[in-house]
């Protein structure tokens, strides 16, 4: 499966699989894991120069928020960035009363609809592997 067929799919599956995500995934929602996650975002943090007050990130590909919450705990505005709905409504009701969370759809093609130099950090865990071309995205990050 390639292109726009191999991105409508992973929506699709996206959306069907919301709610359970976390549940399915014990690989990555254990607390090493997790820990793991915690600390190279710290890591991340400290290394940013940008010199701007609030610090603003992306999560692409952000799930069920597995690096958001965590952006967010660090004080990081964060948009988390996702082609399903259903992720971006569970992400929503997760984090919207943070004031630190906005959700973003994206087209699991490239970062067109994220203005250049708007942010301070990008994040991405377990996703790039899902993109057609994640190359491109990488180097648009």
């Amino acid at each position: 499966m390639q292109g726009d067929n191999q991105i409508q799919f992973n929506k699709e599956a996206g959306d069907r699989v919301s709610a359970r995500y976390e549940r399915l995934h014990g690989e990555i929602f254990n607390s090493i894991e997790q820990q793991r996650l915690r600390d190279a975002l710290s890591v991340a943090k400290s290394s940013v120069k940008t010199g701007a007050e609030l610090l603003k990130a992306l999560d692409y590909g952000c799930g069920s928020g597995n690096l958001t919450r965590f952006l967010i705990e660090l004080g990081i505005y964060t948009v988390s960035a996702d082609i399903s709905e259903g992720f971006l409504t569970l992400i929503e009701s997760r984090f919207r009363q943070t004031g630190l969370s906005e959700g973003l759809l994206i087209n699991g093609k490239d970062l067109s609809n994220v203005p250049d130099g708007s942010l301070d950090l990008t994040a991405s865990y377990s996703v790039l592997h899902h993109v057609p071309d994640y190359l491109h995205v990488v180097r648009e990050m």
